[in-house]
């Protein structure tokens, strides 16, 4: 069977109304109950202190030891010994602070770079007091002062025998590459290396220009005797050659004929009268001299290239030698030089150094100065009682509503359907 129900929905809002009230009174009284009890949680105060080293003033390269950095100091600052004698000092271990051992002041301190290029250092304390606060960052400051001047009276108080004894020895590591240095320059055959680098250099420059000029030659040459070869293995050009004469033009003959025949002789009689002969071709003859000469030339000139790429060879093989050996010559040049150059170096820092031992240069090769000071601040950094109270308030808002929400459904499931 089909159960309707009707919604009264001014019932509903009548009911969500009621709700609305409670949860609403209840997250209320919780937010003020939260509230009061922040008010029981003593306060904290900040206050900052800010200190700076100073450069070193003998600068870093000629320094034998390194400069002291800024993360040394912040290590000692915060240095059980020192903690312990600020709580006795401020009677840190007594209420409201209640810090009894070093540890619990050091959750209450800060120290951090602010700019490590500045040499910047922030020393950051909070506790229930905001004089005390700043006195006690104040304090912390003052000790790394007094720290940092400890240490600098230390570099001072370096024994004055012991840095001249270093003097010593770097005095005489200088002499002894200096010695080293001036005998390799004096035994120094590099001009004659040097002399005979140019030399090889320039014929070798000439015997390259010939060598190319004679592969052209010999290219050319090469090519002649491949044309006179062809011409004198065919028949274009015969050593022997047939030759034509008419009696007219032969006077000897002539005069043979008039003196067999007698008498006057008529030149139209034997007009036609032609003698037939053979002879040597003057073209063939010269054209074989040439080639000859050029069969006897060609070999010549290929042994003389064949010199020429061996001592090109020859040439360029010193050359390479020379020019290893040059660069040896340089390095060890330039080694040794360095040698010294760093000795002097090393020496000259040295014995400044030393110069300096004893006197109030000394105190001054690095500081730490106090550049602001810690004040009180009104201005309190714990507990935060906005974000606590709020987070009290929605806490009890939720539980509030869930409480309600499953109290209603719980009624819900508890009604059971009308009889027929």
């Amino acid at each position: 069977m089909k159960i309707e129900r009707e919604i009264n929905l001014a019932a509903m809002m009548e009911v969500m109304w009621e709700r609305g009230k409670k949860i609403l009174i209840f997250t209320l009284v919780t937010s003020i109950f939260g509230l009061l009890v922040s008010f029981a949680i003593p306060n904290r105060y900040g206050a900052q202190a800010i200190v700076v080293m100073n450069s070193s003033k003998l600068g870093l390269r000629i320094m034998e030891k390194p400069v002291f950095n800024l993360n040394t100091y912040m290590n000692l600052i915060n240095a059980d010994a020192t903690l312990k004698k600020i709580i006795d000092d401020y009677k840190l271990n007594k209420s409201p602070y209640k810090l009894k051992y070093p540890e619990n002041l050091k959750s209450r301190i800060g120290i951090s770079m602010i700019s490590p290029g500045a040499n910047l250092m922030s020393i950051y304390v909070e506790l229930e007091d905001a004089t005390v606060a700043a006195k006690v960052s104040n304090e912390l400051a003052m000790q790394a002062i007094i720290v940092c001047k400890k240490i600098m009276n230390n570099e001072k108080e370096v024994n004055a025998s012991t840095i001249q004894e270093e003097v010593n020895k770097r005095l005489v590591e200088v002499d002894t590459n200096r010695k080293i240095y001036l005998d390799m320059l004096q035994k120094n055959l590099k001009p004659v290396f040097m002399k005979r680098l140019d030399t090889n250099m320039t014929v070798l420059a000439t015997y390259r220009q010939e060598k190319e000029t004679l592969d052209g030659s010999l290219i050319e040459l090469e090519n002649q005797l491949d044309n006179f070869k062809t011409l004198f293995s065919g028949t274009a050009l015969p050593r022997i050659i047939d030759t034509t004469r008419n009696i007219i033009m032969d006077g000897l003959a002539m005069e043979s004929v008039r003196k067999m025949i007698g008498g006057n002789l008529d030149p139209s009689l034997i007009s036609r009268l032609d003698f037939k002969d053979q002879t040597v071709n003057t073209g063939y003859i010269l054209l074989l001299q040439e080639y000859s000469k050029l069969k006897v030339d060609y070999p010549a000139r290929k042994e003389k290239r064949d010199f020429m790429v061996k001592r090109i060879k020859e040439l360029e093989t010193e050359v390479e030698k020379d020019q290893k050996e040059l660069f040896l010559m340089d390095v060890q040049e330039q080694a040794a030089k360095a040698y010294f150059d760093t000795s002097m170096e090393v020496y000259s820092g040295v014995a400044k150094q030393a110069g300096w031992a004893g006197t109030t240069v000394g105190t001054e090769r690095q500081d730490l100065v106090l550049i602001h000071e810690a004040i009180p601040k009104s201005k309190k950094v714990y507990p935060p009682r906005t974000i606590l109270v709020g987070l009290v308030g929605s806490l009890a808002f939720l539980l509030s509503f869930l409480y309600f929400l499953l109290t209603d459904l719980y009624g819900l499931l508890q009604v059971t359907e009308p009889k027929k």
